[in-house]
């Protein structure tokens, strides 16, 4: 499954993190597994052992993995813990990943995330050829009432 967020791009299946670009940022293992976990409950404050626990494969150590890891990410999203634009700390320890996500599918097409982000160009359509006929039908109508026709 591919995410899209912000200015980037991560690829959970493959743990690639590209900008919008297509360059790869390269990240300890680790660092993309808080991110997937963050990415995957984005909206919900998530605290530093439950993180710890999404990486435990990967590294050893306390909740200083946490926060090596959530440092790592600032970085390389260029993120400022003052001013967050994805990762934002909420009191006692816990983070919340604050960016909006898109799921983007095979073809590298966002998904729309609710009914009002579904694309309308198919509605407009059939309206505007709605709109035609009706026209043409009152067109056609006055055109015979006519006293000239």
């Amino acid at each position: 499954m591919i995410y899209e967020f912000d200015r980037f791009r991560f690829d959970a299946h493959s743990r690639r993190l590209m900008t919008a670009a297509g360059q790869t940022i390269d990240l300890p293992e680790n660092v993309l597994d808080v991110l997937a976990y963050l990415i995957e409950h984005a909206g919900r404050p998530i605290d530093e052992a439950e993180l710890l626990q999404a990486v435990r494969t990967h590294a050893s150590g306390g909740v200083q993995i946490v926060d090596q890891a959530i440092a790592g990410l600032r970085t390389a999203l260029e993120d400022d813990a003052a001013r967050p634009r994805c990762i934002a700390t909420q009191s006692g320890g816990a983070y919340r990943f604050i960016c909006e996500v898109s799921v983007l599918d095979a073809t590298s097409q966002a998904e729309p995330t609710s009914p009002n982000d579904a694309p309308v160009t198919g509605t407009w359509l059939a309206f505007g050829i709605a709109a035609f006929l009706a026209l043409a039908l009152i067109a056609v109508w006055a055109a015979q009432r006519s006293p000239f026709g």
